[in-house]
């Protein structure tokens, strides 16, 4: 299995992730898809689920390439799927140590993340919202659990030219380190409280998880596109040993 994904996006953001070495994860709630997410019996959702969306396609996508990197302008990047992944904090309990549910690598410290399932693969399906799927489980009329990234991992049918993988968490507000809360998180969800009201979280990473990536350059690009994305290697990235290309699409400027 090919282990590389893909983003469409901006050179400008592409100067952003290479000087802030960060992958960005958006709230659900502002995303392009206005029912992603949503679910009548969890109707607060969108507002503690934070996504970043790949695409598994490595053959170039034209939809993609127009709405999400300036009308072919921008830049598609390819990382391995595998190096995308949250750190968490250890604390010391007595003799054990307790891998915590507090993630460390996220510029926002005032959140508690959960990412149970953190990496979901799309499925496609045009679902009537009130039959998406059991998510709530209620024994003796007790909240137990609700499988948050079911509600973040399908999409109507009309959407599957994104062939999307996407990587998920849920934020609330922070109680401390998220050793024994996440019963109170869930919660949280369920009844519309502790919403962290940020639009975004951006997750970071060490220059290794950059080093080797794939840049595919637009076929609506300037020619001035590779100089300045060589210039933004070379200041923020002097271990880069992956490989800079140009789209093979002709497609005509309008």
């Amino acid at each position: 299995m090919n282990n590389i994904i893909y983003h469409y996006t901006t050179v400008g953001v592409l100067a952003l992730i290479l000087q802030n070495k960060t992958i960005r994860f958006n709230s659900l709630k502002n995303v392009d898809d206005m029912l992603d997410g949503s679910h009548n019996d969890v109707k607060n959702a969108r507002n503690y689920l934070f996504v970043s969306c790949w695409s598994e396609d490595n053959h170039e996508s034209i939809p993609l390439w127009k709405m999400y990197s300036d009308n072919m302008s921008g830049i598609r990047i390819g990382i391995n799927r595998d190096l995308i992944k949250p750190l968490y904090k250890y604390v010391t309990n007595g003799k054990s140590v307790i891998k915590t549910r507090k993630i460390i690598n996220i510029t926002n410290n005032s959140l508690y993340c959960f990412t149970d399932n953190f990496k979901v693969k799309v499925k496609y399906d045009d679902y009537e919202q009130h039959k998406l799927i059991k998510l709530i489980n209620l024994e003796n009329e007790e909240l137990n659990s609700i499988e948050y990234t079911k509600l973040a991992g399908i999409k109507k049918k009309c959407w599957n030219f994104q062939n999307e993988t996407r990587f998920v968490l849920l934020a609330t507000l922070s109680d401390g380190d998220g050793i024994f809360d996440k019963q109170n998180s869930i919660e949280s969800l369920y009844n519309g409280l502790k919403k962290s009201n940020v639009e975004y979280i951006d997750m970071i990473f060490d220059d290794a998880v950059f080093s080797d990536m794939e840049i595919l350059i637009g076929p609506n690009a300037s020619p001035a596109s590779k100089i300045i994305i060589e210039s933004l290697i070379n200041k923020f990235l002097p271990s880069f040993c992956g490989k800079i290309e140009h789209s093979n699409l002709l497609i005509r400027k309008q």
